[in-house]
């Protein structure tokens, strides 16, 4: 659902973002050691995206790592019944993502909900139970 996987290719403003926040973490040492977290907290408010704020910092690494992974090459061996639930309106991770997995696993469904974003089994949550239980159930 919405998954990761599929490493973006970063335009000019992303690149621009992403040079910024590097720039100015690495200021940090001239900061103050008793002000140095709260000028990170907030580095993350202004350059974070909502996923990775709302986690642990423990799992924060592990959320960098997960959406830094390019797993592109190697969905075309997946050979497990997959269904596969987008969001048109996903901005985190784009339904063309989604399309391409589609393309990719032989032996895969897709259901794209039109008006939901990067949760969209939070917008339908019976909706997308009813689904799933359905393709339990039709899995061979």
């Amino acid at each position: 659902m919405d998954t990761a996987g599929i490493k973006p290719k970063k335009n000019i403003f992303k690149q621009i973002k992403l040079y910024t926040y590097k720039f100015l973490k690495k200021l940090k040492s001239l900061i103050p050691k008793r002000k140095q977290s709260l000028y990170l907290k907030r580095l993350i408010n202004l350059f974070g995206s909502n996923d990775y704020k709302a986690l642990s910092k423990d799992m924060q690494q592990s959320f960098k790592n997960i959406v830094n992974e390019d797993l592109k090459p190697y969905i075309k061996y997946i050979e497990q019944q997959t269904l596969i639930i987008w969001g048109k309106k996903d901005k985190d991770t784009p339904v063309k993502d989604a399309k391409f997995m589609r393309k990719q696993i032989k032996n895969s469904s897709l259901v794209i909900y039109p008006d939901a974003s990067h949760f969209s089994y939070l917008k339908y949550p019976k909706l997308t139970n009813q689904i799933i239980e359905n393709f339990i159930k039709n899995t061979d």
